[in-house]
């Protein structure tokens, strides 16, 4: 990671930042938020099989985004083990948040009222689980949900 740490800390004026396609630890995020405080769009696309299989394990990365990125405005967690748990934190810990991408994220279980609950506000939330529903999803854009 210390390539990636020098380069990211030469680029404090960064609005936007796509680490898709392999795997950072917790405190990376920190030192992004640190390095980049103009960040307002995130996206992290996890590698197929870069998780451990600890559920205690599964909403750390959304903790840590939410813990210390709560400016942002758009974030795309793509294959991330986001829980209902996670994505409770998401929207409790970003006030400015219009866009979320959660999809396949497949421990959600949208059931009762977390979906209700968690979308509310956002301009526009996708949410797809294509390994139990071949390809159903959820795109919702537009107005905020109420």
């Amino acid at each position: 990671m210390t390539d990636f740490n020098e380069i990211i800390q030469m680029l404090p004026l960064l609005e936007e930042l796509d680490i898709s396609h392999a795997y950072y630890p917790c405190d990376q995020f920190e030192l992004i938020s640190l390095s980049c405080p103009k960040l307002t769009h995130v996206r992290v696309e996890y590698p197929v099989g870069a998780w451990h299989s600890d559920p205690s394990e599964y909403d750390d990365h959304t903790f840590a985004i939410a813990k210390s990125m709560p400016h942002l405005h758009s974030l795309h967690l793509i294959r991330s083990r986001l829980t209902n748990k996670g994505l409770q934190a998401i929207r409790e810990g970003f006030p400015n948040l219009e866009y979320l991408d959660v999809r396949s994220c497949f421990k959600l279980t949208l059931r009762g009222d977390v979906f209700k609950k968690c979308a509310c506000g956002y301009r526009n939330i996708r949410i797809s689980n294509e390994q139990t529903c071949r390809r159903s999803s959820i795109a919702i854009t537009g107005a905020p949900i109420t």
